[in-house]
């Protein structure tokens, strides 16, 4: 099926420009220059699905109190939500710049296999926290962002993969209607290739795409055995069955097959959609409808608006199969990375990777090698362009940084799949031991920026935080519960170490990891949100844990800006619809130890019932100035020596931290407290080292001149004694 790309040119956005050309001094556009681009997920409510929320935010996984025969609320993997570009510069709670952007997110979207309904719209999940990545081309004249072709409020979205049914990552495994589910004997049953013909004890009326499940059939494979097409819509005894993975007996009566089957209406399925948007806020979606789109599509990247390379999540697939005619050998490689064209609805995989290091894994631990989650292009030491992909997920296979082919694999549609070579640049095995619940991967890496051919940035996800107790938490009391730190690599519960701003440095041809940026982020500190409250009205306590989507902007004079947004936490779904938050650091790129005193700011958090996924930054023109900052910096005055630390105070114009460092005298500084270590004057310097809208302030020193502590002498008074001799 072909589809073409459907344009969408927002009315609302076009008028609400116009005001703002009014009240602002600059217009505002989604590629305004010197602006950070946000992409947020809004939930709208879920009037009209099979479970209504009693919360302003989706509850995402396995509600028990709604799970019963004729409701499928038990596997729903999310309500999907509307698709919103929001605009903002780097100044700390300032309201966005501008009218946000709506992508659209009306229509019928209620599909029937195998073919999706038409419709122009866009939606993505709640329920995975690992999509919703807005990338900037690298001409700077689009902005990408890959969904699903549907509207909101919607369920099981996201659960949606693939027209070949044998790859479908979440198969149905429950009933709809009670009665479908009634098992029916099988009287008879042959097999020839992956198709199987079953004679059933009675006649049934299912339509077109109806999942089956054959059981107790002796040896046989057990569980999902393909689909049943068919042109008829009359009720028959004769099934036949596609896509087999494994065979079925052969046997003529039924006793000899002693099997029986029941069946499942057809699942929806959605397409995979990307959108890209230009500077004039026209949105072009264009579907991409074959099986191989994949499930969780997290990023999609542009060179200039001519073709689409994106990443996702690999499917579950544990033995060689064929689609479209190309047989894979490899397990869980339909999807991955691949490349598309605007107005065209098929897609074509790059090249896949096997963790050739782990010999002892089975097929099905290899199906998540190639989990991809962050995509980038950029240019390596020699003049070319280079793809790359990332991967922190999946418990197995290698979590790192991966180079897909060399160089910039061309995409161009010719009907087939590539093999480029995936090579990982680098990374650590992610197996999971022993059945435990942590992984063994240091690293769990997500957006990345390469700022030049030997300096990387990389935003580490982290370790979640530990939740236990509770009767289920996740959709009663926030609060019924025990937080504690994540278990990390080694198995001990402590701080994650790599969660947060990576910085890994290219050293004689080998990637090498510099340190961590987690100051600002306050790392498994509970935050709440204003309106964000469980069933009982309790404020709900979200916990950051790392960054996930990120971008960059080199200032030119030293120093780069990194925005990202945060990864949270909580007991609602594992923190899935969590408030999250716009942060900001600037680094020394040279530095390959951790400077002193850099943190992060936070930007802007989302309200309850939306969440920040994305983040994009566009840079300014040619000729752009940045604006001065000055330091505020009250004067200390004079301590005495023995005293408790003094707390330093300073702001900047900017709204971004003031870092201390004592330049002299007897004292150190952490943070903004000082510790004086003995009498003496202390020279304390205060700076700001500037960001995308502001340039470095000029730094500001006090002395603070530190007394001896007071002498004090104790007199004892002596009664008179009888002096012997």
């Amino acid at each position: 099926m072909s589809k073409t790309a459907r344009l969408f040119v927002s009315s609302l956005f076009s008028l609400a420009l116009i005001t703002i050309l009014a009240t602002h001094a600059i217009a505002q556009t989604p590629l305004q220059p010197n602006s950070i681009q946000v992409s947020r997920v809004q939930y709208d409510g879920n009037n009209g699905n099979t479970y209504t929320s009693p919360y302003l935010f989706p509850e995402i996984f396995n509600d028990q109190a709604g799970c019963n025969t004729t409701n499928d609320i038990c596997n729903t993997a999310g309500i999907q939500g509307s698709i919103w570009i929001d605009y903002f510069n780097s100044v700390p709670a300032a309201s966005t710049q501008g009218t946000s952007l709506s992508l659209p997110s009306s229509g019928t979207a209620v599909t029937t296999f195998p073919t999706p309904e038409p419709g122009s719209y866009i939606t993505t999940s709640f329920s995975s926290k690992s999509e919703g990545a807005l990338m900037l081309s690298l001409n700077g004249q689009y902005l990408t962002y890959i969904g699903y072709q549907a509207g909101d409020q919607l369920d099981d979205v996201s659960n949606s993969y693939s027209l070949e049914p044998e790859d479908e990552l979440f198969p149905n495994t429950y009933t709809l209607d009670a009665s479908l589910g009634t098992p029916i004997t099988i009287t008879s049953a042959s097999e020839s290739g992956t198709t199987a013909t079953i004679t059933l004890s009675s006649a049934v009326n299912v339509p077109e795409g109806a999942f089956f499940t054959i059981a107790n059939m002796g040896a046989s494979y057990a569980g999902y055995d393909g689909t049943w097409s068919t042109a008829s819509s009359s009720a028959t005894s004769t099934i036949t069955l596609t896509g087999l993975t494994s065979g079925l007996n052969t046997c003529s009566t039924q006793s000899d097959c002693g099997g029986t089957a029941t069946y499942d209406l057809p699942y929806p399925f959605y397409d995979r959609e990307v959108a890209l948007i230009d500077a004039t806020g026209t949105v072009t979606l264009t579907p991409i409808d074959d099986e191989d789109s994949g499930d969780n599509p997290r990023a999609s990247l542009s060179v200039d608006g001519n073709e689409f390379y994106t990443a996702g999540n690999s499917d579950s697939t544990e033995s060689p199969v064929t689609v479209n005619g190309v047989t894979y050998d490899e397990p869980g490689l339909t999807i991955g990375v691949r490349c598309a064209i605007p107005e065209q609805s098929q897609s074509y995989q790059l090249g896949t990777y096997t963790a050739a290091d782990r010999p002892d894994e089975s097929s099905k631990k290899h199906v998540k090698d190639n989990n991809w989650r962050g995509i980038g292009i950029y240019t390596d030491g020699n003049g070319n362009q280079q793809l790359y992909v990332s991967k922190g997920s999946g418990s197995n296979g290698d979590d790192g940084l991966f180079q897909v082919g060399s160089p910039l694999p061309s995409c161009t549609l010719n009907g087939t799949d590539t093999k480029n070579t995936i090579t990982e640049l680098w990374g650590a095995q992610a197996t999971v031991p022993g059945g435990q619940s942590y992984q063994t991967s240091p690293y769990l890496p997500f957006g990345f920026w390469i700022v030049n051919p030997t300096t990387m940035y990389v935003a580490d996800e982290g370790n979640a935080p530990t939740f236990t107790g509770g009767s289920s938490p996740s959709f009663q009391n926030s609060t019924n519960g025990t937080f504690t730190l994540p278990q990390l690599a080694n198995g001990s519960f402590a701080n994650d170490p790599y969660a947060g701003l990576e910085k890994w440095s290219l050293v004689n041809g080998t990637w090498q990891y510099d340190y961590t940026i987690q100051a600002g982020l306050n790392l498994y500190q509970p935050v709440t949100v204003n309106g964000y409250t469980d069933v009982n009205g309790d404020a709900i306590q979200s916990y950051t844990y790392g960054i996930r989507n990120m971008t960059g902007y080199n200032n030119g004079d030293g120093t780069a800006t990194i925005y990202a947004i945060t990864s949270q936490f909580s007991a609602v779904s594992g923190g899935e619809p969590d408030p999250t938050s716009l942060v900001g650091v600037t680094d020394q790129i040279s530095a390959t130890t951790l400077p002193v005193n850099e943190q992060f700011v936070t930007i802007q958090t989302s309200a309850p019932g939306e969440v920040f996924r994305g983040v994009a930054y566009v840079p300014p023109q040619a000729g752009f100035t940045r604006q001065t900052q000055t330091i505020t910096f009250p004067p200390v005055g004079p301590q005495t020596y023995g005293t408790g630390p003094v707390t330093l105070s300073a702001t900047a114009t900017s709204g971004w931290p003031v870092a201390f460092t004592v330049i002299s005298g007897p004292a150190s500084v952490s943070g903004n407290s000082l510790t004086i270590n003995g009498a003496g004057s202390i020279v304390v310097e205060a700076d700001q080292s500037g960001n995308t809208d502001y340039s470095a302030a000029a730094s500001v020193q006090q002395t603070i001149v530190v007394n001896q502590a007071a002498t004090s002498i104790n007199v004892i008074s002596v009664s008179p004694a009888s002096e012997i001799y």
